[in-house]
């Protein structure tokens, strides 16, 4: 076999969708298949009482795709060929989650949860403030730390 002819080695398992199209086209069949599961609640005189439908979520996309979570994850990652594809899609389950959250169709446990460990929302507030000091320290000037040491010591004279 010459050169030309050896085939390139095969580095690594083939990616289930070989184009971002196909895995939108995808993406969006999830999202209609979701909408579609409608399932309806009676009260006791069988009147209709609520209407669920199956719930957005990062896992069923998933499981939906055909893929390994870590793997819908890795798409979504910045620089990957369908990481806008896959964010617009984790966007649409946030989305999705906050607003079940906000009318009460899905506890705000859940909610917090869910968009805490698939969105990496947090609940506390980060403050940065090595800068600041910093820079109000830097701001005080050597006459001006002279002058503050020449009033402590005349204060300590007066006070003994």
């Amino acid at each position: 076999m010459t050169e030309k002819d050896s085939k390139p080695a095969i580095l690594g398992r083939r990616r289930k969708y070989e184009s971002e199209e196909k895995l939108a086209e995808k993406i969006v069949e999830y999202f209609k298949y979701c909408d579609s599961q409608r399932k309806e609640l009676f009260n006791d005189r069988g009147q209709l009482s609520k209407i669920l439908y199956k719930p957005y979520t990062v896992s069923g996309l998933a499981i939906f795709l055909n893929i390994h979570i870590d793997t819908l994850h890795e798409y979504g990652k910045k620089g990957h060929d369908f990481s806008e594809t896959v964010r617009f899609a984790k966007d649409m389950i946030a989305n999705w989650t906050e607003e079940r959250a906000v009318t009460g169709e899905t506890s705000h446990q859940f909610a917090s949860f869910s968009l805490k460990h698939n969105f990496g929302w947090t609940d506390r507030q980060q403050i940065e403030t090595e800068q600041n000091i910093t820079q109000n320290v830097m701001q005080i000037s050597p006459a001006t730390l002279d002058a503050n040491n020449k009033v402590k010591q005349e204060r300590e004279k007066l006070d003994a």
